[in-house]
């Protein structure tokens, strides 16, 4: 082999040297974004979990309550609070108690830019 062709065999293999470390260095940055991946998927898998479970509870919190209004119609809880809905129907003691059970735990939450009027009826 002549000079040139030594030359530009020396080129090709430092080429190859230099593919070999780029496509090691970009598996290495797909590996990171893949357990990125794996553990935000495992996060909204616990999230999704999570929801369900508070759902469900607040489900069955709304068939308690349907059925303390069918069998205690005259119980105190549901008595006229003297606060009204935006839309002027009467709110009961009882739903007094919801909303500052519910702002509570929403003010908890810190979640920037909400409040939780916009997330209750009112």
């Amino acid at each position: 082999m002549d000079a040139l062709g030594q030359m530009a065999f020396g080129r090709a293999m430092q080429l190859g040297r230099d593919n070999r470390a780029l496509a090691e260095a970009a598996n290495a940055e797909i590996e990171k974004g893949n357990q990125t991946i794996r553990a935000l998927k495992a996060r909204v898998a616990e999230l999704e979990l999570a929801l369900a479970v508070e759902k469900a509870d607040a489900e069955g919190y709304k068939a308690m309550y349907v059925a303390l209004k069918q069998q205690h119609p005259t119980s105190p809880l549901l008595a006229d609070s003297g606060r009204r809905y935006a839309n002027g129907s009467i709110k009961s003691k009882i739903v007094l108690m919801y909303e500052a059970t519910f702002d509570r735990i929403f003010a908890a939450a810190r979640i920037p830019g909400t409040k939780a009027m916009d997330h209750r009826a009112n």
